[in-house]
């Protein structure tokens, strides 16, 4: 409590909400603030002091896109079908150029527009049973299903952000990733949003 008292001391409002998991973060601030620039975060982060400038002037480049300062590209096989979450192309680097391949990772911080956040695929909580417990995958598919793009910051300097390692033993990414939970629910999510599998939307730009 007094640790919060200092933060709203500061200017900070402080809200209070029932716990969606990781997609706490985002879900009940798109719904109060959707006239507004909403940037999401994790709170196990101490980031950067240019986090928020990196993604607000990617943003006036590409005002209809979801910015994201570390992002994951999409990769596939020869079957043409997506490879494990794992083997993607982690912290991809080499484009700044709006894309479905990408995955905004909120890691990183991702800044989402009033345009994005005023679609109905927002005000479900059906990620409750689909995809509990990876809010950047379910984000993916959303995005994906009303054709949105994400646009990764140029330069980002996201590689100085500091992570607490007090929080990461228990941290979502062991259990994603580590444990291949990831794999299961893309595909959960491909089966929920009606797409055979996540390749379908992404292969569309080649």
């Amino acid at each position: 409590k007094r640790t919060i008292s200092k933060i709203e001391a500061m200017g900070i409002k402080v809200e209070y909400c029932n716990d969606l998991g990781p997609n706490t973060k985002y879900h009940y601030a798109f719904k109060e603030y959707n006239n507004d620039l909403v940037i999401t975060v994790d709170d196990d982060i101490i980031y950067h002091e240019k986090m928020i400038e990196e993604l607000y002037s990617t943003h006036l480049k590409h005002p209809e896109m979801i910015i994201a300062r570390r992002v994951h590209k999409i990769r596939f096989g020869l079957d043409r079908l997506p490879v494990s979450y794992r083997n993607w192309i982690w912290e991809y680097r080499n484009s700044c150029q709006p894309s479905h391949e990408l995955l905004a990772t909120g890691v990183g911080g991702v800044l989402y527009t009033p345009a994005v956040m005023k679609l109905n695929c927002w005000e479900t909580t059906d990620f409750i049973n689909v995809c509990p417990a990876c809010d950047d995958i379910w984000l993916k598919f959303c995005e994906l299903s009303q054709n949105i793009k994400v646009c990764a910051v140029d330069g980002s300097q996201f590689y100085k952000d500091a992570i607490n390692k007090k929080t990461q033993k228990n941290a979502l990414a062991l259990e994603n990733v580590d444990n291949e939970k990831n794999d299961e629910r893309l595909s959960s999510c491909a089966r929920y949003f009606g797409m055979s599998n996540l390749c379908e939307k992404v292969l569309e730009e080649e």
